[in-house]
């Protein structure tokens, strides 16, 4: 039986990249959202904060989850938005955006907009909610318990961010 006593960040943003719509017949007269795009999704995996990696969690992961743009196979888009879904571990949701700017910066212009953000959260192992659970389990089903954390986001946190202490777990 698992406890989730840990939980990663889970940001959601939306990045629109800003080049120069040309006609497909000469391309070196435009620069092209989506390939901008493409490049920063590249770079943001470079970031640092991909690089931390916590006991329970692992490390950060990147989903490019929807991006839309151009308007016509013989247009270079001049616009693309992408949807990126980043978890992240032992930092925070303005470093992970600053991070990115930075990158964003070396390739072109682009505009951040926050969709949501749920922090990391962590309860201290040594509490009496783990005392007790890790008995019962123990007494009524024959197991350990094991503690893990978990790289979605809970009902946990909002009772974590409001000073409840609160764990994930089940039976199953």
């Amino acid at each position: 039986i698992d406890i989730d006593i840990a939980e990663k960040g889970a940001l959601s943003v939306n990045i629109t990249a800003h080049g120069i719509q040309a006609h497909g017949s000469r391309p070196s007269l435009g620069k092209n959202a989506i390939e901008m795009i493409m490049e920063l999704n590249k770079k943001i995996r470079k970031c640092k904060f991909m690089k931390l990696k916590h006991k329970l969690l692992g490390m950060a992961s990147v989903n490019l989850g929807m991006i839309e743009g151009g308007v016509k196979h013989n247009l270079v888009p001049g616009k693309c938005v992408a949807g990126f879904d980043i978890r992240y571990v032992e930092t925070t949701m303005d470093d992970v955006v600053s991070q990115i700017k930075e990158k964003a910066k070396t390739i072109g212009e682009f505009n951040f907009s926050i969709v949501s953000n749920h922090v990391p959260t962590e309860i201290n192992p040594n509490n009496i909610l783990i005392d007790v659970l890790k008995k019962n389990i123990k007494k009524t089903m024959k197991k350990e318990a094991r503690l893990i954390g978990l790289e979605g986001a809970t009902v946990c946190k909002s009772l974590i961010k409001n000073g409840i202490i609160a764990v994930g777990w089940s039976p199953g």
